[in-house]
């Protein structure tokens, strides 16, 4: 896109991306129902303390914050957002709710 061999139409994320402030979202083209957000998450085998959890999420929380991180990331068009175990928890388990019922109706099944 940077390099102009290719267009962005328009991003499925609710709000424009600083990285491309020109580009406008899927609702502001009137597609209301288009909400479309990937994310990168970390996670922890299940029985680990959630001391050591918090512990995890306040080093990646604090690096996300950092002006390194923050250049890495906006070179890729991401932006950071960082949460808590337990709203990190909550938004996967919505996300889980959202599209486990497409993924189950095309039949995908994951490859190890």
């Amino acid at each position: 896109v940077r390099a102009g061999r290719l267009r962005s139409l328009a991003i499925t994320s609710p709000q424009r991306w600083p990285s491309m402030p020109e580009v406008p979202t899927m609702f502001e083209l009137g597609f209301k129902e288009i909400d479309v957000v990937e994310f990168l998450g970390w996670y922890a085998p299940a029985g680990t303390s959630m001391e050591l959890v918090r512990r995890l999420n306040a080093a990646v929380t604090e690096s996300m914050r950092s002006a390194e991180m923050t250049e890495v990331l906006n070179k890729l068009g991401l932006a950071p957002l960082t949460m808590n175990p337990e709203e990190f928890a909550r938004y996967v388990r919505v996300e889980y709710d959202r599209w486990g019922p497409l993924v189950k109706a095309t039949g995908f099944k994951a490859e190890e």
